[in-house]
Parts: C-alpha cells; structure tokens; sequence
C-alpha cells in the first residue's frame, strides 16, 4: 500500500517527464485551507490535485467545493490509488 505522499511524488514525476509544471504544496496548519495539494500547468491549461490515499478517504473541508470550482474554470480533481492510472493516461494525451 502506497502512503499519499510517496503517491504525490510520483504522480508529480510523471507529468514533468511529459512537459508540465508542477508546484506541490507545502502546507502547514495555517495555509490548509483553501488550497490544494498541486497545482500543474502547460501551455495555457491548469490543474488543481487535490490527493488522498484512497477513493473513500474523507475529504477535507472546502476540498470538494475548490475540485469543482477547478473544473469548471479549467481542470481538478482528486487522485486517489484507484483512480491514478486514469488521470494520469488522461493528462498525458492532453500534453501531447
């Protein structure tokens, strides 16, 4: 089983490799809320990542609501074990 960090770190070597920016958080308990885990970018398309370990984990408070607000103004969401792979092939054809 994957720890959440080890999935951010990898998930964000992945993009680079295909040409986006990546900026992970770093986050303490004031600057929590309201943002997300990452943020991606390329040629004028950007993310918000919001991970979680697994696919039921609990969401933080607002995390929904800032995912939604993201894909409607460009792309978010939440990228869990189960979903990764998707996501991932997702952006990458995107990059190309």
């Amino acid at each position: 089983m994957r720890r959440e960090a080890d999935l951010q770190t990898k998930f964000l070597q992945e993009l680079r490799k295909v040409g986006y920016k990546c900026y992970k958080q770093q986050m303490n308990a004031t600057t929590r809320a309201g943002t997300p885990d990452a943020f991606i970018f390329k040629e004028g398309f950007w993310g918000w990542i919001e991970f979680k370990k697994h696919k039921n984990s609990k969401a933080r408070p607002g995390q929904k609501e800032n995912v939604a607000w993201a894909q409607e103004n460009s792309w978010g969401s939440f990228v869990y074990e189960e979903n990764r792979a998707e996501v991932l092939k997702y952006l990458k054809e995107i990059a190309k």
